[in-house]
């Protein structure tokens, strides 16, 4: 199954247009991040985690608490600990072949 099936799979009511643009974004930011030119398995989880926080952030970015009616809405940082982790793990040198 490819990311982009996997993406609908989670997050059901999204367009092709949007998701795809969610993929290649996160794509690109865990591929420079982690100076590869290919998603392993890991990666590649790492980048539908990515899509989806950013698919469930949209129209809410760079909220860090909201209060109303009893509902609280808070967002600590754009990406765990745990997801830094992956990236850091699958980390090369700059220059790596």
């Amino acid at each position: 199954m490819d990311l982009m099936e996997r993406l609908k799979k989670r997050i059901p009511e999204i367009n092709e247009d949007l998701a795809d643009e969610l993929i290649q974004s996160a794509s690109s930011f865990v591929l420079d991040q982690t100076n590869q030119t290919e998603l392993s398995d890991s990666l590649r989880v790492l980048v539908l985690d990515l899509a989806t926080n950013a698919f469930n952030r949209m129209g809410s970015e760079g909220i860090t608490s909201e209060s109303m009616s009893g509902t609280s809405v808070s967002y600590a940082e754009d990406m765990t600990r745990l997801q830094w982790h992956v990236i850091y793990k699958n980390r090369r040198p700059k220059g790596w072949s």
